[in-house]
Protein backbone atom coordinates (compact mmCIF):
# COMPACT_ATOMS: atom_id res chain seq x y z
CA UNK A 1 0.00 0.00 0.00
CA UNK A 2 1.50 3.78 -1.18
CA UNK A 3 1.73 6.19 1.52
CA UNK A 4 -0.86 8.68 1.57
CA UNK A 5 1.33 11.79 1.05
CA UNK A 6 3.16 9.84 -1.79
CA UNK A 7 -0.42 9.31 -3.73
CA UNK A 8 -1.03 12.93 -2.74
CA UNK A 9 2.59 14.04 -4.63
CA UNK A 10 2.02 12.43 -7.79
CA UNK A 11 -1.87 13.34 -8.09
CA UNK A 12 -0.60 17.00 -7.89
CA UNK A 13 2.33 16.08 -10.53
CA UNK A 14 -0.21 15.02 -12.94
CA UNK A 15 -2.71 17.64 -11.98
CA UNK A 16 0.25 20.32 -13.04
CA UNK A 17 0.95 18.55 -15.74
CA UNK A 18 -2.84 19.05 -16.87
CA UNK A 19 -3.42 22.36 -15.54
CA UNK A 20 -0.48 25.08 -16.32
CA UNK A 21 -2.37 27.68 -13.50
CA UNK A 22 -1.11 25.01 -10.86
CA UNK A 23 1.91 26.31 -8.74
CA UNK A 24 3.18 24.62 -6.01
CA UNK A 25 5.16 26.08 -3.06
CA UNK A 26 6.59 24.46 -0.37
CA UNK A 27 8.32 25.00 2.72
CA UNK A 28 11.74 23.52 2.46
CA UNK A 29 9.87 19.99 3.39
CA UNK A 30 9.64 19.05 -0.63
CA UNK A 31 10.60 14.94 -0.04
CA UNK A 32 8.48 15.35 3.40
CA UNK A 33 5.44 16.74 1.96
CA UNK A 34 6.15 14.84 -1.24
CA UNK A 35 5.03 17.97 -3.51
CA UNK A 36 8.94 16.95 -5.14
CA UNK A 37 6.69 14.92 -7.41
CA UNK A 38 5.45 18.22 -8.60
CA UNK A 39 8.88 19.93 -8.79
CA UNK A 40 10.19 17.19 -11.16
CA UNK A 41 7.30 17.49 -13.38
CA UNK A 42 7.03 21.17 -14.17
CA UNK A 43 10.08 23.17 -11.99
CA UNK A 44 9.03 26.17 -13.48
CA UNK A 45 6.18 26.34 -11.32
CA UNK A 46 7.21 24.89 -8.15
CA UNK A 47 8.80 27.24 -5.52
CA UNK A 48 10.52 26.27 -2.39
CA UNK A 49 10.80 29.43 -0.11
CA UNK A 50 12.26 28.18 3.03
CA UNK A 51 11.42 28.11 6.24
CA UNK A 52 9.17 30.68 5.67
CA UNK A 53 5.54 29.69 6.22
CA UNK A 54 3.51 33.21 7.02
CA UNK A 55 5.54 33.99 3.58
CA UNK A 56 4.54 31.84 1.45
CA UNK A 57 1.11 31.84 2.51
CA UNK A 58 1.67 35.53 1.35
CA UNK A 59 3.04 34.31 -1.80
CA UNK A 60 -0.10 31.89 -2.52
CA UNK A 61 -2.63 34.60 -2.14
CA UNK A 62 -1.06 36.69 -4.54
CA UNK A 63 -0.70 34.24 -7.10
CA UNK A 64 -4.34 33.58 -6.74
CA UNK A 65 -5.01 37.24 -7.05
CA UNK A 66 -3.35 36.72 -10.94
CA UNK A 67 -5.34 33.48 -11.30
CA UNK A 68 -3.31 30.83 -10.48
CA UNK A 69 -4.10 27.97 -8.86
CA UNK A 70 -1.47 27.78 -5.70
CA UNK A 71 -0.92 24.28 -3.84
CA UNK A 72 0.94 25.66 -0.49
CA UNK A 73 2.82 22.70 1.43
CA UNK A 74 4.23 22.29 4.33
CA UNK A 75 3.74 20.46 8.01
CA UNK A 76 0.55 21.06 9.42
CA UNK A 77 1.41 22.18 12.32
CA UNK A 78 2.85 24.88 10.82
CA UNK A 79 -0.21 25.75 8.34
CA UNK A 80 -1.97 25.95 11.99
CA UNK A 81 0.20 28.27 13.12
CA UNK A 82 2.52 30.51 11.75
CA UNK A 83 0.91 30.50 8.55
CA UNK A 84 -2.84 30.71 9.97
CA UNK A 85 -3.09 34.66 10.85
CA UNK A 86 -2.07 35.20 6.51
CA UNK A 87 -4.73 32.35 5.38
CA UNK A 88 -7.12 33.96 7.24
CA UNK A 89 -6.54 37.79 6.16
CA UNK A 90 -5.09 36.88 3.01
CA UNK A 91 -6.74 34.46 1.26
CA UNK A 92 -9.75 33.68 3.80
CA UNK A 93 -11.23 37.39 3.82
CA UNK A 94 -10.70 37.35 -0.06
CA UNK A 95 -11.87 33.90 -0.91
CA UNK A 96 -8.89 33.27 -2.71
CA UNK A 97 -8.61 30.32 -4.91
CA UNK A 98 -5.26 28.69 -2.96
CA UNK A 99 -5.31 24.94 -1.39
CA UNK A 100 -3.40 24.97 1.81
CA UNK A 101 -2.16 21.41 2.71
CA UNK A 102 -0.53 20.07 6.11
CA UNK A 103 1.46 17.04 5.92
CA UNK A 104 2.60 15.20 8.85
CA UNK A 105 -0.35 16.02 11.32
CA UNK A 106 -0.92 13.69 14.21
CA UNK A 107 0.57 13.26 17.47
CA UNK A 108 4.46 12.46 16.42
CA UNK A 109 4.06 15.21 13.13
CA UNK A 110 4.85 18.45 14.81
CA UNK A 111 6.82 20.51 16.58
CA UNK A 112 4.43 21.39 19.36
CA UNK A 113 4.89 18.06 21.16
CA UNK A 114 7.42 18.88 23.57
CA UNK A 115 5.82 22.04 24.65
CA UNK A 116 2.28 21.14 24.85
CA UNK A 117 -0.09 18.44 26.16
CA UNK A 118 -2.16 17.68 23.14
CA UNK A 119 -5.84 16.42 23.37
CA UNK A 120 -7.42 14.82 20.33
CA UNK A 121 -10.70 13.68 20.67
CA UNK A 122 -12.04 11.45 18.23
CA UNK A 123 -15.50 11.32 19.58
CA UNK A 124 -17.98 13.29 21.92
CA UNK A 125 -16.92 10.97 24.75
CA UNK A 126 -13.77 11.72 24.57
CA UNK A 127 -13.91 15.15 24.18
CA UNK A 128 -16.35 15.30 27.83
CA UNK A 129 -13.23 12.97 29.18
CA UNK A 130 -10.72 15.73 27.70
CA UNK A 131 -12.56 18.64 28.85
CA UNK A 132 -13.25 17.49 32.82
CA UNK A 133 -9.46 16.54 32.70
CA UNK A 134 -8.72 20.28 32.25
CA UNK A 135 -11.41 21.85 34.66
CA UNK A 136 -10.29 19.37 37.35
CA UNK A 137 -6.74 21.01 37.11
CA UNK A 138 -4.82 18.22 36.79
CA UNK A 139 -3.29 19.18 33.31
CA UNK A 140 -0.51 22.04 34.54
CA UNK A 141 1.26 24.37 31.99
CA UNK A 142 -0.42 24.29 28.33
CA UNK A 143 -2.66 22.02 26.45
CA UNK A 144 -3.19 22.02 22.98
CA UNK A 145 -7.20 20.70 22.13
CA UNK A 146 -7.78 20.04 18.44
Amino acid sequence: MEALRDVYGQALAQYGKDNPRVMVLDADLATSTKSVYFQQACPERFFDVGIAEANMTAMAAGMASAGAIPFLNTFATFVTTIGSLAAKTLIGYSRLNVRLIGSNNGLTGGALVPLLSLGIPGDSTTAVLIGAFMLQGIQVGPLFIT
